[in-house]
């Protein structure tokens, strides 16, 4: 199946080239500027490149064949990019995020990362015949990311799916399958200090394998528990079929994988099950989406999700649910700090998403179904890149003359 993903590589390369050439582009110029080495990035890149399941291998491969950019700088993007953007943040001197191990017994990422809320309610408490749950997408660069909405049609026996992320990227955090599943993760700054790329276990190859192999949260365990847990990053998962839901908190210290069945759950990044960092952000926004959930008369629609993911407790910054940038983001890309850039709402049992790109308070939601009519710049990445800061025109223009 390979030469397939292949070609799907090449479609949605073409399709995506405008906005990956340029975000690409950017980061090579931005690189020289620095002086940052980009040999570690590249080969951190290449070490996970050659860790993901062959066919997410030759789908990146079919993207690169077709886009005219740096191919090494381009891995470095798709698979490094947090170092990536933490190297630039302290390279303009403007970066603001914890270097620090917070836990002794693992390794962490140099720069750590603490983004992204999601909440999973049960059929049993929700106003809709399926589960509901939403993710607020974090990560830092935001004015460097192009997003968009990502679909994939069945390919032999693997399911297709739908989702919004990165432009250019194998690696999937959220979404939805044509059986009706519904998977997203939340990342939690754990691992082992003996395992590397190598031999890691990314979390986006988990979700983009759960949506692909898997039809119902059962299967999605135990996709999940056929690996050792200590090749993990932490991170918490919430699934949803149209019968059941379930979060998994995931472990590599502990070597454990912890069911959480729950009608009500909300988690950020940290550990509830077992231990770990405890963000500041992580603690501030998972009591707010608590709070938030406690205060709502159950049963829940979709617009108390949206609601919550909108929040703007602890003003529109870093402490929110609905994270803005702020004073430590190195504007206008934001490198050092994590925002807001997408939201995604699914119900369990639909092969849709309500997708918000960009934050969710000023952009709002709306829903796209797999198969349906997507708008082509939501899925090309040009309506992204229409919200590039004013400042930054004119790259913009000269990349697409």
């Amino acid at each position: 199946m390979d030469d397939e993903f292949r070609e799907l590589g090449r479609r949605r390369g073409r399709l995506q080239r405008e906005a990956i050439e340029w975000a690409v582009d950017e980061i090579d110029e931005l690189c020289a500027d620095t002086g940052i080495d980009r040999t570690p990035l590249v080969e951190n890149a290449e070490a996970t490149l050659e860790n993901v399941p062959s066919r997410h291998r030759a789908a990146f491969e079919g993207m690169a064949e077709v886009l005219d950019v740096d191919r090494d700088l381009y891995a470095a993007y798709a698979f490094s990019f947090s170092d990536l953007a933490g190297e630039l943040a302290d390279a303009n001197a403007s970066g603001g995020r914890s270097h620090a191990r917070s836990r002794s017994s693992g390794r962490h990422s140099r720069y750590a990362s603490d983004g992204c809320t999601n909440v999973l309610v049960a059929d049993s408490h929700t106003a809709t015949e399926g589960a509901l749950a939403f993710k607020n997408r974090d990560i830092v660069g935001r004015g460097i990311r192009p997003v968009a909405i990502v679909e994939q049609p069945a390919i032999g026996p693997y399911h297709g799916y739908i989702t919004v992320d990165t432009c250019g990227t194998v690696l999937l955090y959220k979404g939805a399958n044509d059986a009706g599943l519904v998977a997203a993760n939340t990342h939690i700054d754990v691992t082992r200090d003996e395992v590397g790329p190598d031999e890691a276990v990314r979390n986006g190859t988990v979700v983009r394998r759960i949506l692909e192999e898997c039809s119902t949260v059962g299967e999605a365990r135990a996709l999940v528990e056929s690996y050792p847990p200590r090749l993990f990053t932490g991170h918490s998962l919430l699934l949803a079929d149209a019968e059941e839901s379930l979060l998994l908190e995931v472990d590599p210290i502990s070597e454990s994988v912890q069911p959480v069945d729950e009608p009500v759950v909300a988690r950020t990044n940290h550990f509830l099950e077992s231990e770990s960092p405890v963000p500041i952000s992580s603690e501030e926004r998972l009591e707010r989406a608590r709070a938030l959930l406690s205060t709502t008369e159950w049963p829940y629609s979709r617009d108390d999700l949206r609601r919550v993911s909108n929040d703007h407790e602890y003003v529109p910054g870093e402490y929110s649910i609905c994270r803005h940038a702020g004073e430590n983001a190195a504007d206008p890309e934001a490198f050092g700090q994590e925002t807001t850039v997408s939201a995604s709402l699914f119900e369990g049992g639909e092969a849709a998403v309500d997708a918000a790109i960009g934050y969710p308070c000023l952009d709002g939601f709306a829903r796209y179904e797999l198969g349906g009519d997507v708008p082509e710049d939501l899925l090309s990445g040009r309506r992204w890149l229409e919200q590039v800061p004013p400042i930054r025109q004119k790259q913009k223009v000269l990349v697409r003359g």
